[in-house]
């Protein structure tokens, strides 16, 4: 993505709208939803190799997001649960959070972020298998449309044994759910 270009495309947009002042908007969404737009999640974290086998699910759960839908530029909140069954390698726990991070600060749809991060991880460290479950409140659903406050939205992604195995995504979906926003 060319962060550039989106914030120029932004200002114009604002000041169209009328606003006197669009740099601050388009600073306030470079913040939000531009800072990590072109970082590349697996370049930034560092891969450790397991010492000795470890064959049971590494869980990171309720790391808090925020992001910014791309559909209405409005806010989306919640919380990941990360999982996966390691192979041979393992990733450092907050470069799990970290890669949830980047994801999260893009212009985004829920979908696509819990798929990126599950890819990820994947990418980086080739485990047995990755589960991501994402649960957020979106603000286009509370301020407009429907205006439904407590209405939370619920994804998920599963690559390796957790898509074909439903002992092993039994065992994160219980061990990986998140707690009430």
């Amino acid at each position: 993505m060319n962060s550039i270009r989106v914030l120029r495309g932004i200002v114009n947009n604002v000041k169209c709208l009328g606003d006197l002042a669009p740099r601050r908007q388009s600073i306030i969404l470079n913040d939000v939803a531009l800072r990590d737009a072109d970082t590349d999640p697996i370049h930034e974290q560092r891969v450790i190799s397991l010492s000795a086998a470890y064959t049971d699910i590494l869980n990171s759960i309720d790391i808090d997001i925020y992001s910014l839908c791309e559909h209405h530029l409005v806010p989306f909140f919640g919380k990941v649960s990360v999982g996966y069954l390691p192979k041979d390698r393992v990733i450092g726990l907050s470069k799990v959070a970290r890669i949830v991070e980047i994801f999260s600060r893009r212009l985004q749809v829920q979908e696509r972020l819990t798929r990126q991060i599950a890819e990820a991880i994947d990418e980086a460290i080739q485990p047995r298998g990755v589960a991501v479950i994402v649960e957020c409140v979106h603000m286009c659903m509370v301020m407009r449309g429907a205006e439904k406050v407590n209405t939370r939205t619920t994804t998920s992604a599963m690559i390796g044994i957790f898509l074909t195995d439903a002992k092993a995504r039994e065992e994160f979906l219980m061990l990986g759910h998140t707690r009430s926003l």
